[in-house]
């Protein structure tokens, strides 16, 4: 599984960017558990198997903090507590408590926790809560979650969703005096995230499950833990409207067929066509069962199967709209094979897509396109020059004179000064200095004004001077 099959381009870029921004990061069997900086210190989850993340950000699911989770783990960053875990139940009591107390000085929070519990009454401590609700008693119930049974951690839960506005608006008051408030922050949203987290471990029967369903605070959570709650799906299905059954049924491991059939609606295309994400083998079964050829587009995609994407891409058009497949990792899956079907690469050469594309994407589908105008028409002359090179060569094969590729005005505008003296070293390295000259005559506006350019296009023995309008162009 790579990180492009499950995040767009952009999400990763961002990802990378956050890198430094990983507080901490350990791995607990196949998950990922970071704690990430961005308006807020985020908790971030990752699934190790399927790259899915879950976050506590706004955007809570598959987000930058989840990709920089991943990044961090991937450079060898991270800590694995898996063997911290092992090393513990190898210790004597003595050797324990002596690192406990070694931990002391710089983990202080440890003695304030146990110093908070034994003082609180937890018989009376939601109650309180709720009547005298801040920022402190968020912190103080988040430490102590264990202390607190199911019906109290349901009454916190019900009790911040049916006073959301008042408690936000209180929330911020406090930011705002206090000169700490950002617009990312999202406190509340937080803690029901971590007060639902520990609900669904907690429950453990009929009636308590019976209990959440009837709240409805949290249908997505146990759409999420399907495989925890199979058991119980007639349950589910009474509560859950068709939609949400249906996503029920698609994040368990061996639904029955039918029934997913049976619950399919208009507006079941989407989550049928992300059940490949989570299942591959299940994605595979439901394709043929339904005979669908979009779900084995996706299928073919997740397994990176050029074959099956070159067999069903008819089905692209379609998909594309929905952002269920990314074009550049549609091409890399493809150039695994030296040639494909001249019409599929007509339909990824586009315009639009360029800036997801490496040079290897463009060189690829270039070579699998034999007619000139084409080429010309669907190239985003706005994109960095080592792009449009792979361009030129392959026009050049089909025996276009690729000079008039350099004199189309839209080649220069827009585009750095690094990037013009490499298309003027390009082109002298092809056609002379006189081409060259002749190029800095039809572009002439752009080295008119710019001092930086000309400075720069002095080392590579280019020089330029602007006599009374008129561009005087010395080549060495």
């Amino acid at each position: 599984m790579k990180l492009e099959s499950v995040y767009n381009e952009r999400v990763i870029e961002r990802g990378e960017d956050y890198l430094d921004n990983v507080k901490s990061c350990i791995k607990i069997g196949d998950f990922l558990f970071a704690e990430v900086r961005g308006g807020s210190l985020y908790k971030t989850k990752v699934n190790l198997k399927t790259l899915e993340g879950e976050c506590s950000c706004p955007y809570e699911h598959n987000c930058k903090h989840a990709v920089a989770a991943y990044l961090y783990h991937k450079k060898g960053r991270s800590n694995n507590a898996d063997e911290f875990l092992l090393h513990l139940k190898n210790l004597s009591k003595e050797e324990l408590i002596k690192l406990v107390e070694s931990m002391l000085p710089e983990k202080p929070e440890l003695i304030k926790k146990y110093s908070f519990r034994k003082k609180t009454d937890f018989n009376t401590f939601v109650d309180d809560f709720i009547n005298s609700f801040s920022i402190s008693e968020i912190e103080n119930i988040e430490d102590n979650l264990d202390c607190l049974n199911f019906e109290q951690l349901l009454k916190i839960l019900d009790y911040t969703y049916k006073n959301e506005d008042s408690i936000n608006d209180s929330l911020s008051e406090n930011f705002n005096r206090d000169g700490y408030y950002e617009d990312e922050e999202d406190i509340l949203g937080d803690f029901q995230f971590t007060i639902k987290e520990e609900l669904i471990k907690r429950i453990g029967s009929q009636e308590q499950l019976v209990i959440v369903l009837k709240n409805g605070y949290m249908s997505e959570e146990i759409t999420g833990n399907a495989e925890q709650f199979f058991k119980y799906k007639e349950i589910v299905r009474k509560y859950f409207s068709k939609e949400q059954y249906l996503r029920f049924l698609l994040k368990c491991k061996n639904p029955d067929l039918s029934e997913i059939k049976e619950n399919m609606t208009k507006d079941a295309q989407i989550p049928i066509l992300m059940l490949p994400k989570d299942s591959i083998e299940l994605g595979e079964k439901l394709a043929e069962y339904l005979d669908n050829d979009d779900l084995r587009f996706i299928v073919a995609y997740q397994k990176d199967d050029a074959n099956g994407i070159i067999k069903h891409f008819n089905s692209f058009a379609n998909l594309k709209k929905y952002y269920l497949v990314q074009p550049h990792h549609i091409v890399k899956i493809l150039s695994k094979t030296k040639k494909i079907p001249e019409t599929i690469a007509r339909q990824l050469f586009r315009k639009e897509y360029f800036e997801s594309y490496s040079v290897q994407n463009i060189r690829f589908l270039v070579n699998n396109i034999n007619e000139k105008e084409f080429i010309l028409n669907n190239a985003d002359f706005d994109s960095e020059f080592s792009k449009l090179k792979a361009v030129i060569v392959r026009l050049k094969e089909l025996r276009y004179d690729s000079r008039l590729f350099f004199k189309k005005k839209e080649l220069l505008d827009r585009k750095h000064w690094t990037q013009i003296i490499e298309v003027l070293n390009f082109a002298r390295q092809s056609f002379g200095d006189k081409f060259v000259e002749e190029l800095i005559r039809i572009h002439k506006s752009q080295f008119i004004t710019s001092s930086t350019l000309k400075y720069n296009l002095k080392k590579e023995g280019i020089s330029i001077q602007n006599i009374r309008g008129e561009l005087n162009v010395e080549i060495r």
